[in-house]
């Protein structure tokens, strides 16, 4: 039997997307939930049922709704925190010339140990750590739901 791709579709239609940063009343918000609305997020739904589906699926930010986010959530993010966005190993940072520090934002779901990082991630933390930078990841998740700040609590 086929698959519907109507419920999928729907996540990531240019009308969603351009309206729904992270959950909405048409997507994931109910009153049953709504104690849990601030950490609601489609995009980690879609990955989480792809994951489901397939233990081995690639969780990366290759992703067209992914890479849309990261595009509108960048620059208004380093920009709001007097960074100076760049690219460090291929993903997207803010680098702080004041604490030497660059901020990379990174998929919410990627581990945070050194040891296990991606190749992304370990290509950029070695460019900042070139630059003199102290690399720091720092999740988009994060990013969109606290705009003015950089450092996990």
């Amino acid at each position: 039997m086929p698959r519907s791709r109507a419920f999928f579709d729907f996540f990531v239609s240019a009308v969603h997307e351009n309206e729904c940063v992270t959950s909405c009343h048409r997507c994931l918000r109910e009153f049953g939930n709504m104690a849990h609305h601030p950490l609601l997020d489609w995009r980690l739904g879609l990955d989480m049922i792809r994951l489901a589906l397939d233990p081995n699926a690639q969780i990366d930010l290759a992703y067209s709704w992914w890479g849309r986010l990261m595009d509108r959530t960048a620059r208004p993010f380093f920009e709001g925190l007097n960074l100076t966005p760049v690219s460090l190993g291929g993903l997207v940072a803010g680098l702080n010339t004041s604490t030497n520090e660059a901020v990379i934002l990174t998929h919410p779901l990627w581990d945070r140990n050194p040891s296990n990082f991606r190749p992304e991630v370990a290509s950029a933390f070695a460019a900042a750590e070139r630059r003199g930078m102290t690399p720091l990841a720092y999740s988009v998740f994060r990013a969109v739901r606290f705009p003015y700040e950089y450092k996990e609590a």
